[in-house]
């Protein structure tokens, strides 16, 4: 995720210092790495969108458009990244707060319980509790 945006960020300068650079020895090289900056720009202009995207982050419409239309102010693509790359605040279905639990349970549907031994939150199906080993009996 970083390094994408770091290799963008620094194929844009060189491509804008290659267009505005005034040494004329290497002048056809230098124009076709300036028309880079044409590619290299707008990738890296909806680079939060990309991430947003790619992520399945489920504000990904608003992070679309607030890339789109506010992007150009440095605050606005700011904002955007930060959206892109945020995980979501998931809160389990007994209102308690998640806190360190993976929330790709939550979104893949499974179901969660409290290990009656330990306390720890596992899956419903689960045969053995992934923190202390104690066996579970199938809810049924």
């Amino acid at each position: 995720m970083y390094v994408r945006l770091f290799v963008l960020m620094v194929l844009v300068a060189y491509s804008y210092y290659a267009g505005v650079s005034p040494n004329t020895r290497s002048h056809g090289f230098r124009t076709a790495v300036a028309y880079g900056l044409l590619v290299f720009g707008p990738m890296l202009y909806l680079l939060p969108t990309y991430e947003a995207f790619r992520l399945r982050q489920p504000k990904r419409l608003t992070v679309a458009l607030l890339n789109l239309f506010l992007g150009w102010t440095v605050v606005g693509w700011v904002v955007a990244w930060v959206m892109a790359i945020k995980k979501p605040e998931v809160v389990l279905p007994d209102g308690e707060e998640s806190g360190y639990f993976d929330s790709e349970l939550l979104v893949r549907g499974f179901s969660i319980v409290n290990c009656p031994k330990c306390g720890e939150k596992v899956k419903e199906d689960a045969v053995k509790c992934k923190h202390c080993g104690t066996l579970l009996t199938p809810a049924g």
